[in-house]
C-alpha cells in the first residue's frame, strides 16, 4: 500500500491510498485528526479496533468511512484499491455532520466512527457532485464530475479553502487571480478580459488549491472526474459569471431528489 499526500494547508491533509493486490497495511493507525476517506476503486475490509472489540467493515466501491480522533484502525485489501482521504489537523469535540436535503440542514454529533453509503448526489448544470462528508468544523469531501465542454461558475469563495485532485479526464483551470473583498474599490468587478493570463491546462494526477478571495473556475476538455476537500463553509459561493443564471449561494433546488 502506498500512501501519497497530495496536499497539505493549514486546515487540513489531502491523501491518496492505493493498493495493487491483496495487501494490508503493516499495523494499526491510531487516528490524530478527524479522517474521511472514500473508495474510488476496489473492496476493502477496515478494521476498526475497540478497547474490548474488534470490528470488521467490508467497503466496496463508492462507499467509505469517518473515523473520529483517537480511532484505532487498520485496512486489508480484498483486491486493488484506490482511495481517497482527508485529515483535519484541528480537533473539536465532538465533530457533528451536516446533512442538507434542500429543504433544510441538520446537525447530528458523530459519537462513533460511521461507514459512509448511500452519498448523497447534487445536480448540477454541468453535471453533478457527490458529496462523501459534510461536517461542522472540520472538513468537506466530495467526488465532482462535470460533463464534456461545460464549465462551472466563474466564482470566488470569502472564507472556503479548497483543493481539487484531477482523476479522470482533461480540463483547464483558472486561478491565481486574487481578490481582496475588503477593499473598498473592489466593488465586485474584476478584469475579465484578463483572465486567459490565469489559465492552465491540468492533466490527470495534478492538483490546485484555491484560498479565499481567488477567483477560480474549471472548464472541463473532455468528461472530468475530480476529487475536492475544503474547509466546511459550502454555502460561500460568490459567482462573478455562471452559464445558468445562477447567483450567489446555495442553490436549494439543487439539493432535492
Amino acid at each position: 500500500m502506498v500512501f501519497t499526500t497530495i496536499d497539505t494547508t493549514e486546515k487540513y491533509r489531502f491523501e491518496r491510498l492505493v493498493a495493487d493486490g491483496s495487501d494490508e497495511t503493516d499495523i494499526f493507525r491510531t487516528e490524530e485528526g478527524l479522517r474521511t476517506f472514500y473508495l474510488h476503486r476496489g473492496k476493502i475490509e477496515l478494521i476498526i479496533q475497540n478497547q474490548d472489540t474488534t470490528d470488521v467493515h467490508s467497503i466496496n466501491e463508492g462507499e467509505g468511512a469517518v473515523l473520529l480522533p483517537g480511532t484505532t484502525w487498520k485496512i486489508n485489501a480484498i483486491s486493488g484499491f484506490d482511495s481517497f482521504h482527508v485529515v483535519s489537523h484541528e480537533i473539536f469535540e465532538p465533530p457533528v455532520e451536516i446533512i442538507d436535503d434542500g429543504y433544510g440542514k441538520k446537525e447530528i454529533p458523530l459519537e462513533s466512527s460511521k461507514i459512509l453509503k448511500n452519498i448523497k448526489k447534487v445536480k448540477k448544470p454541468w453535471g453533478h457532485e457527490l458529496w462523501i462528508i459534510w461536517t461542522k468544523k472540520h472538513h468537506v469531501l466530495k467526488q465532482i464530475y462535470m460533463v464534456a465542454g461545460k464549465q462551472s461558475s466563474l466564482q470566488l469563495h470569502k472564507a472556503k479553502l479548497e483543493t481539487n485532485f484531477l482523476v479522470e479526464g482533461k480540463a483547464d483551470v483558472i486561478a491565481g487571480l486574487h481578490v481582496d473583498l475588503n477593499d473598498p474599490a473592489y466593488g465586485g468587478n474584476i478584469p475579465m478580459d484578463n483572465l486567459d493570463a490565469f489559465r492552465t491546462s491540468i492533466q490527470p494526477g495534478e492538483f490546485w488549491t484555491c484560498i479565499p478571495g481567488e477567483v477560480h473556475r474549471v472548464i472541463s476538455m473532455s468528461d472530468y472526474l475530480a476529487y475536492e476537500v475544503s474547509t466546511p463553509e459550502l454555502d460561500d459561493v460568490i459567482r462573478l459569471a455562471d452559464d445558468s443564471g445562477r447567483l450567489s449561494g446555495r442553490i436549494d433546488t439543487e439539493h432535492r431528489e
